[in-house]
């Protein structure tokens, strides 16, 4: 019997943890990663909506748009002009809205599009749902599929406030991410199933699906997650993807609640002398969730992963930078409503051009934030600190 390990091949460390996280996704998702894509990273709304918009345009066959938030304001006007023009070119329009996410939805507003032949449909309906349902089990995703072969994937919805409109949260910042290429038809796969399960309407045929590359070098890897999944599809690639890292993790979150296996792999990761960084908002529009996110604060601390509050306005951007060899991006949060309750999807870039851009981004909002110190936090006032352990407690909920 050797004790000598077997051979190995003589591909860099990054390469393998590259492919574990490639075959964990493809084994919880089904989804292999596709080459021969072409990738773009929208930083705010100022940019991705002038390109969604753009691209809305130029649709020539159908055009599929799924938000939890649909504002029917001066940006959701834009918004539904450009849909109600291409129904009058002829293409097919399918609009998908959660019905928790959109209750404030002037439903006028959206008439003309329906009246010009504009499908229009609600998420998991209040009326026909129990309670528990009605806040759970929502549908956090943000899709744009045009002609099957361009898509959007973001942290964006659609709205006035998102265009730094809002006077109580200021300035927005998010990040949204358009990629062509067959990478688009994983991303068209997840809208058709949404739209079926609310609908029955199966959408078959070709003319919903690429097949040429995008005129691009990147991988993507598509990474749709939710309650009607085995597994916990975003929290396990989270925690391989933060596993795998040799050098960084640079992580933005809006809402940060992380649950005990997310807790370890941060705090180990810090441990082992990688280099783990925070991003969150100083402000937040959810109160309770930042409160019961810093209660986790003096223990990451402590192991060396450094904090950041972002100080222009609301960060509302989710992302992961691994090393150099990926970056994760979407609808979810690092948190557990996003990891077990919600529906969402992520993209997965494996390209070192990309990946740098996004970490450039990341040092770009390291600039305009304060670190979050280990004495500050041990001198949390008593009611501030009843106040966020009373948050901790309903972390699970949250």
């Amino acid at each position: 019997l050797s004790l000598r390990p077997p051979p190995q091949d003589f591909d860099e460390e990054p390469n393998r943890q590259k492919r574990k996280l490639q075959r964990l996704v493809e084994k919880v998702t089904g989804n292999l990663p596709t080459r021969g894509n072409s990738v773009e990273l929208l930083r705010n709304a100022s940019r991705a909506y002038p390109e969604m918009l753009r691209t809305i345009a130029e649709a020539q066959h159908h055009v599929h748009l799924e938000m939890y938030i649909f504002r029917t304001d001066e940006t959701g006007e834009q918004f539904i002009d450009a849909l109600v023009a291409a129904v009058k070119r002829g293409v097919e329009v399918r609009l998908l809205l959660d019905s928790v996410g959109c209750v404030g939805v002037d439903l006028a507003r959206l008439r003309p599009l329906q009246e010009l032949g504009g499908r229009v449909e609600f998420f998991a309906p209040l009326r026909l749902r129990p309670l528990t349902q009605r806040l759970n089990f929502r549908n956090h995703r943000k899709i744009l599929v045009v002609d099957g072969i361009s898509a959007f994937v973001g942290g964006l919805n659609i709205g006035d406030e998102y265009l730094g409109l809002d006077p109580t949260l200021g300035n927005w910042r998010d990040t949204s991410l358009k990629l062509c290429g067959r990478a688009a038809n994983h991303v068209q796969l997840v809208f058709m199933e949404d739209w079926c399960y609310v609908t029955d309407e199966v959408l078959a045929g070709g003319v919903y699906f690429n097949t040429e590359d995008g005129a691009g070098e990147a991988t993507v890897q598509i990474l749709p997650s939710g309650p009607d999944l085995e597994w916990g599809a975003i929290h396990h690639a989270f925690f391989r993807a933060i596993a795998g890292a040799d050098q960084r993790v640079y992580i933005t979150s809006p809402y940060f609640v992380p649950d005990s296996t997310m807790f370890d792999a941060l705090t180990t990761s810090a441990l082992a002398g990688i280099d783990v960084r925070l991003v969150v908002p100083s402000r937040s529009d959810l109160r309770l969730v930042a409160a019961a996110g810093r209660t986790y604060f003096s223990e990451l601390l402590e192991a060396g992963v450094r904090i950041f509050e972002y100080q222009a306005g609301f960060i509302h951007a989710k992302t992961v930078v691994i090393d150099d060899w990926a970056a994760l991006l979407g609808s979810a949060n690092m948190d557990i409503r996003s990891f077990r309750l919600n529906f969402e999807i992520n993209a997965i870039v494996y390209d070192h051009e990309f990946v740098q851009a996004a970490a450039e981004v990341f040092a770009m909002d390291l600039a305009h934030s304060r670190e979050v110190t280990l004495a500050e936090c041990r001198r949390r006032n008593l009611p501030t600190r009843f106040f966020e352990g009373v948050a901790r407690l309903m972390s699970p909920l949250l």
